[in-house]
């Protein structure tokens, strides 16, 4: 389990009593982010006003901080599991699963916004375009990236979730995607999410098979992305593995 980071303890809203105004203080709230965005909104004002959502007649500013107070900022709030979210002091199951709803809900809306419109004609282009898939995942997942010869994409779809360090993957899985999507162009990838963005043995060996099975279909791998939470790995980037599986 992630430790969870350091920070200065917050301390409780002195304005958390019975006499304050909890309705009127969420809507300017609510007004503030609609009138300026949450741009220079603070960390636990975002977490409030989410948690208006879930805990309709509770001041919610001082769960808010000791959110942050347990897990150090709004990302690690974001990032912590659901059982570890709900042993927060006036957290349920209803606001553990809104909170865990946002990473998902912003890797969509990301996703989202690329469809169809999207041309990956470079290492960079195809790495960026997947570090979206792997926001807030705190297990390992595994993806097959279709393009055809062009470098269009025709369909990026995920083969496999795992554990923290550890993702089953079925090559007739694989082959199934290639032959659906009619790609000629292939890009594998997936993430070390408390790792470091390095090829395991484990990798290199299912490199090589999916390698073996995309040059029997007629059909190009053309890289092996592996994501950290900070780094991204090109396997045909790498001298050593590009002679292997890439050349």
């Amino acid at each position: 389990m992630r430790e969870p980071e350091q920070s200065v303890v917050l301390p409780e809203d002195p304005a958390q009593t019975e006499l304050f105004d909890h309705a009127g203080h969420r809507q300017r709230l609510r007004e503030y982010f609609l009138n300026h965005g949450m741009d220079e909104m603070r960390d636990y004002e975002i977490l409030e006003l989410f948690l208006f959502y879930s805990i309709p007649r509770q001041d919610t500013r001082p769960i808010a901080r000791r959110l942050l107070n347990k897990f150090g900022s709004l990302s690690a709030v974001l990032d912590a599991n659901i059982g570890e979210i709900m042993t927060v002091g006036g957290i349920g199951r209803n606001s553990a699963c809104l909170l865990k709803m946002l990473p998902d809900v912003a890797r969509m809306y990301m996703l989202d916004k690329k469809e169809n419109k999207v041309r990956l004609e470079t290492t960079d282009a195809i790495r960026s375009y997947l570090a979206d898939f792997f926001i807030g995942k705190r297990v390992e997942c595994f993806y097959i990236l279709c393009m055809d010869r062009s470098c269009k994409l025709l369909r990026c779809t995920k083969l496999g979730e795992g554990e923290e360090y550890n993702v089953a993957v079925s090559i007739n899985k694989v082959s199934l995607e290639i032959a659906e999507s009619a790609a000629s162009l292939v890009v594998i990838a997936h993430n070390h999410p408390f790792g470091m963005a390095l090829p395991s043995q484990q990798d290199v060996t299912l490199t090589k098979n999916i390698a073996d099975l995309a040059r029997a279909m007629g059909v190009s791998l053309i890289d092996h992305l592996i994501f950290s939470a900070d780094d991204v790995f090109s396997m045909a980037n790498s001298k050593k593995f590009y002679k292997l599986f890439f050349n």
